[in-house]
């Protein structure tokens, strides 16, 4: 019985291994993204009003608290039609977050960042540690 549990952990290919690798690490990103997204209507509006959009955005949209990286668009259509022209300050507070969670710099070609532009950028740097993540600088005493 040992030794069938060892052949079938065998059959994994390498692609599959991959296939794993790729999942979790999109996992990971949306949510940070979640985060990110949270901490910045919590702050604005609470945690109610929070729970609420995102009630909203699940009924009318189909997409939850995790899936907001992959439907920016939509989840700020939900924002605006929730809160109307205010849902633009909530979009750049947004932006200034997943800036700092990713490590970002302003992208000074743009007057006004989305939402959808940040995170398509956010993508190509999830390969780095969030700052909250980082181990302490170490003592070189």
């Amino acid at each position: 019985m040992h030794k069938e549990g060892r052949a079938e952990a065998t059959r994994v290919s390498p692609h599959q291994m991959a296939g794993l690798v790729i999942a979790d690490s999109h996992k990971e990103f949306s949510w940070r993204v979640a985060d990110s997204v949270c901490r910045v209507l919590d702050a604005r509006c609470g945690k109610s009003a929070r729970e609420a959009i995102f009630w909203n955005l699940l009924m009318t949209k189909s997409i939850g608290l995790g899936e907001v990286a992959r439907g920016p668009q939509e989840f700020i259509e939900t924002l605006t039609a929730i809160y109307g022209g205010k849902a633009a300050a909530f979009e750049q507070a947004m932006v200034e977050e997943l800036r700092k969670e990713f490590m970002l710099e302003r992208d000074m070609r743009l007057e006004r960042e989305s939402l959808a532009g940040v995170l398509e950028r956010a993508k190509n740097a999830s390969a780095r540690p969030s700052p909250s993540s980082l181990p302490p600088f170490p003592n070189l005493d």
